[in-house]
Parts: C-alpha cells; sequence; structure tokens
C-alpha cells in the first residue's frame, strides 16, 4: 500500500546516509529510519534498512556487537512481522544469524531471501559462504561469481576476486 510520505522521506534520508558508512551517518541514518517506523509502523524497507544500519555498527566496530545485532534482529523480525515476503529482512536475519554463529539459520534466512530474490548480491554472498562452510567450494564460487554479474556490483567493485586459486573477474 501507500506509505506516508512523512515516512518516505525519513527512509529516503536515511538511505542516503547508510550509504555514507561513517560512524556519524550510520547514526543518523538509525535516527531516520526510526522516525519513519514511528511515523508508518508497517514499513517493511525502513525496518530492514534500520537492522541493516544497526548491523553495520557492529560490523564496522562502531558499537558493542553484542546489543547491536540484537537491536538489528528485533528490527529484521519487525520487516518480517510487516511482510513476510520482503527479501531484505530475510537477508539481514540471515547475517545476524550469521554473527552469531547459528550457521543453520543463518543459510537459511538466506536461502528463503534468495526466493523472494533471486538477484539480492548480500544474499547470493551469504550463500555462497555458506557453501565454503559446507565444504561445496566449486558451488560456492559460482554464487560468487552470480554476485559479481550483478551489474551495479560488478561495475562498482571492478576488482578481481580470488576464492580458493579462482580468479573472478569483474
Amino acid at each position: 500500500g501507500a506509505v506516508n510520505p512523512e515516512a518516505s522521506l525519513a527512509y529516503l534520508r536515511g538511505r542516503g546516509n547508510f550509504n555514507r558508512l561513517t560512524k556519524e551517518s550510520l547514526e543518523q541514518s538509525i535516527v531516520q529510519f526510526k522516525h519513519a517506523v514511528e511515523i508508518e509502523p508497517a514499513f517493511a524497507e525502513a525496518w530492514s534498512s534500520l537492522a541493516a544500519a544497526q548491523g553495520m555498527m557492529a560490523l564496522f566496530g562502531y558499537t558493542a556487537p553484542g546489543p547491536a545485532l540484537q537491536e538489528s534482529r528485533v528490527s529484521a523480525l519487525k520487516a518480517l512481522e510487516a511482510d513476510d515476503q520482503h527479501y531484505m529482512g530475510h537477508a539481514i536475519l540471515g547475517w545476524v544469524h550469521w554473527f552469531a554463529r547459528d550457521m543453520t539459520a543463518a543459510c537459511a534466512a538466506f536461502e528463503k531471501a534468495l526466493q523472494l530474490n533471486p538477484s539480492d548480491t548480500s544474499s547470493l554472498h551469504g550463500k555462497a559462504d555458506c557453501l565454503m562452510l559446507a565444504g561445496q567450494m566449486d558451488e560456492s564460487v559460482r554464487y560468487k561469481r552470480s554476485e559479481l554479474t550483478i551489474p551495479a556490483i560488478a561495475d562498482e567493485l571492478g576488482v578481481d576476486i580470488i576464492i580458493e586459486g579462482s580468479a573472478l573477474q569483474s
């Protein structure tokens, strides 16, 4: 359905700040995403973006990982409560499980996200990592290659990646 324009604006401001990936910009994005979901509690994209920003704060060492990952988990679950078919909620939940070392739950979440959006680079990356841990290196490399063939990510990276002796060129 239609999203409240003020919530949409807060969300878009949050995405702009999120993409800078500095501590300050992530903190600002969290404030803006929270504002968006206060206005529009069923705004799945804002919830999943909030979850991503909270997770990135932990990943980059900007905050204590335990509380940040718990907040990220709660926000990802709120995204799925708002829309259980929202791929990004599943993808973020996958990364939360990954960093909590619950690989079974992480891999299942990445799989669900890919069912909903087969070209999601975050989930392709997670699926490749799951396959690597399972000892399925050829399949893992195939997923890494597919991640890099998504035009936006391949252009953005512009680098070669080496996995188990196989060069992946963008």
